[in-house]
């Protein structure tokens, strides 16, 4: 199995690529008629989002060389230089774990058993996990999954998250002057003293 080291070596040149095709799916869907989401489930999102993400994928790696576009399992994978198998998909938690039917071909791919033309390949999943609200990207990543746990994850940058401006709401509020409040003991004690 490949480290996470010789991972991000081998990907190093694609990653903006592969985040671009994380993150094609959300906006793809918010551009459709509210009145044609709106009467959809969660199900069918992350079925149109997965679909704008493979396509996506194939606009950017088709012509890529050493990257192999595949749809053979029923899910695309791009592979890299004939050692890293890449899956897109939606991640279900912080733990960037995905979720589905456990077939054996998923099985497979999540244990790192998957072998393309009798070569043993690494299997990594690059995703995407949404806010609590479900409106925005919280994260994109791609991982490495090994029996139910992630052995690894490469972070990537959500495209267009750094170029945010905070534009102030109105003009910075006046202070109000400081009241001094004093305490009826201490006036007692003045008086006493007079």
């Amino acid at each position: 199995m490949i480290s996470e080291d010789e991972a991000q070596a081998l990907l190093a040149p694609h990653l903006s690529k592969l985040a671009e095709v994380c993150a094609a799916g959300l906006p793809s869907w918010e551009a459709l008629p509210p009145e044609q989401t709106m009467k959809q489930s969660k199900l069918s999102r992350a079925t149109w989002i997965s679909a704008a993400m493979a396509a996506k994928a194939r606009e950017l790696f088709d012509s890529e060389p050493g990257v192999d576009v595949c749809e053979k399992r029923g899910f695309l994978t791009l592979t890299f230089s004939g050692r890293l198998v890449v899956r897109f998909k939606k991640f279900s938690g912080r733990n960037l774990r995905t979720s589905g039917i456990q077939t054996l071909q998923r099985q497979a791919f999540e244990s790192q058993q998957l072998s393309l033309d009798g070569l043993t390949v690494t299997t990594l999943v690059a995703g995407y996990l949404l806010d609590k609200l479900e409106q925005e990207y919280a994260r994109l990543a791609i991982v490495c999954p090994f029996n139910g746990d992630n052995l690894w994850e490469i972070n990537l940058q959500i495209p267009g998250a750094g170029d945010a401006t905070v534009v102030p709401i109105g003009p910075k509020p006046t202070p109000l002057p400081a009241v001094v409040v004093e305490s009826a003991h201490k006036k007692k004690t003045s008086e006493e003293q007079e």
